[in-house]
């Protein structure tokens, strides 16, 4: 309770939490776990406990769940993206071709597609077809990427300062 500082809940992962996201419209967490093994995903939903697990190929270093909950997207350490749909239950990817592991990944709002940066480059895939549909070299070390609410842009943030606008 932020009021009262009093503690709602604790989550014993029993393995370091690497990252975690909220989904805002459902109240799902989304945490990842520093593990390459079974179950390295997890989901909670903060009214009610926890609701499963997904397996990340290799260790998630940076993952996003989309505001409904129903899209989870994960950067792994094998340098892919990963994407699962929630309802009904499927998995897309591997999204290829960053080079090496995310710093970020993103999907629209729409949950048409998901995006990736690394130090080099940024690149959005379409999620349904798989197909990479925008490539966008970054010269300042992308950190953190988001799209617009119509999905027709993308806006990374790097190192020296740098906050770039691209069109999808």
């Amino acid at each position: 309770n932020l009021q009262t500082g009093k503690l709602a809940d604790r989550l014993d992962t029993k393995v370091r939490s690497r990252a975690m996201a909220v989904a805002r419209d459902s109240n799902i967490l989304l945490w990842a776990l520093n593990s390459s093994g079974s179950g390295n995903l997890r989901l909670f939903a903060m009214r009610g406990g926890p609701l499963g697990q997904l397996n990340c190929r290799r260790t998630p270093v940076t993952i996003a769940i989309s505001d409904n909950g129903r899209l989870v997207a994960a950067g792994s350490s094998d340098d892919n993206v990963y994407v699962w749909s929630l309802r009904p239950a499927k998995t897309a990817g591997p999204f290829s071709g960053l080079g090496r592991d995310p710093n970020h990944v993103a999907l629209s709002f729409d949950g048409r597609l998901v995006a990736a940066c690394s130090f080099e480059q940024a690149m959005v895939w379409d999620i349904n077809s798989g197909n990479m549909i925008s490539r966008m070299p970054t010269t300042r070390s992308c950190y953190r990427i988001a799209f617009s609410p119509d999905g027709q842009r993308l806006l990374s943030a790097g190192m020296m300062n740098e906050v770039t606008l691209w069109n999808v």
